[in-house]
């Protein structure tokens, strides 16, 4: 059995991490496959992630955050460059490494070329059979692949409750969808919840619809630029979202004000992680470890749109660790597909990405000679 959109997941993120190399991403080693799985090997970062670090702390100290977020905006502005939308931004996905510093992960539902392909939003969506149905005009070659990429954009993607409202409608997207994850995740680590937070699914999307923050106000030790830059990045028209103009215009706005961007990576981080061992895992929290105190804890797949204009329509992949009244998982098998329907191959699925393995050896050398120095002969 194969998980519907498992396997193009992984290639997606095969693909993408073969081309990216930046200080805030997390560095891919080599793929590789066996008779029954898929391997990516990518560095192992024991520093935990930030939503660990939440359920932790419960929230966190604005100049800490300010610290964390403009790491978060140098990787976008680099993804965003190489025409690399992510799409599942969340606390989760963002790895502290060994000293400290931010690297962004889990590049499974990420999209290349989504910024040159989205379509113009302030266009009407245009519902009914003529769009898709069978009195369809032919198209040629190219508007096919147009065609395809509107619809590869209109899919919900990511986990609730970072998601931008225009992923939601259904209506196209482009990177301003990721600056708005990063306003929510501002808020997040400032407030400890997430501002659209609701028990149910549903109402998540009806509070990012509507831009309803569930709370009576804002925390006093939320200062005001912190306020600004979450209301500019929570705009729900995503050509006037803070961000729509590339991410200079984020990198300047009051709240980083202080941030040093060219020097970021190599200032020392306001928590540094101290593990028994390289291979520690004493950090991760994970967000679907379930309890019964935990009440009802959902977990995200991929949200794919049946309808014909693109919108989300009645149910979604959102589903409960709980199980239906019945005491029987509902759906269960509707997220796997026999492997005899589908056709795929990985012969050219194995990779050293050998530039990427010289600098894990060059780090590992020079940590070797600091921790273990040679010693100094005397003439």
């Amino acid at each position: 059995m194969i998980r519907k959109n498992a396997v193009e997941s992984i290639l997606a993120e095969r693909d993408i991490l073969i081309t990216v190399r930046n200080p805030f991403v997390v560095r891919f080693f080599y793929s590789f496959t066996s008779r029954d799985n898929l391997y990516l090997v990518m560095e192992y970062l024991n520093g935990g992630d930030l939503y660990s670090l939440l359920r932790n702390l419960g929230c966190l100290d604005e100049d800490v955050v300010r610290v964390y977020l403009a790491e978060v905006v140098l990787a976008l502005e680099y993804l965003h460059s190489m025409h690399i939308v992510h799409r599942d931004l969340k606390p989760d996905n963002l790895l502290i490494a060994h000293d400290g510093h931010i690297k962004l992960t889990d590049f499974g539902l990420s999209k290349v070329g989504l910024i040159n392909n989205t379509y113009d939003l302030s266009r009407p969506v245009v519902s009914g059979a003529s769009l898709y149905g069978d009195d369809e005009p032919q198209m040629n070659e190219f508007e096919q692949m147009d065609h395809r990429a509107r619809r590869q954009n209109r899919s919900a993607v990511g986990t609730p409750d970072y998601l931008a409202p225009e992923i939601l409608l259904g209506t196209g997207h482009g990177c301003s969808a990721d600056w708005w994850s990063v306003g929510v995740i501002l808020f997040e680590l400032i407030v400890g919840i997430p501002p659209f937070n609701a028990e149910h699914p549903q109402t998540i999307f009806d509070n990012i619809l509507n831009c309803k923050i569930p709370w009576p106000h804002v925390p006093e030790e939320m200062s005001f630029d912190a306020q600004d830059l979450i209301d500019k990045l929570l705009t729900e028209d995503p050509h006037q979202r803070l961000g729509a103009n590339g991410a200079s215009e984020v990198k300047q706005h009051p709240f980083f004000k202080d941030i040093s961007w060219d020097t970021l990576a190599r200032q020392k981080a306001a928590f540094v992680p101290s593990s028994d061992s390289a291979f520690d895992t004493s950090y991760f929290t994970s967000r679907y470890s379930w309890n019964p105190s935990d009440g009802n804890i959902y977990e995200a797949y991929e949200f794919e749109d049946s309808s014909d204009n693109g919108s989300l329509s009645g149910s979604s992949s959102c589903v409960s660790n709980r199980q239906d009244d019945m005491g029987e998982d509902s759906d269960g098998l509707n997220e796997f597909e026999s492997s005899a329907n589908v056709n795929y191959s990985f012969s050219n699925f194995s990779f050293k990405n050998l530039s990427q393995l010289a600098s894990i050896n060059y780090d590992m050398l020079t940590k070797g000679l600091k921790d273990d120095p040679p010693p100094r002969t005397e003439t």
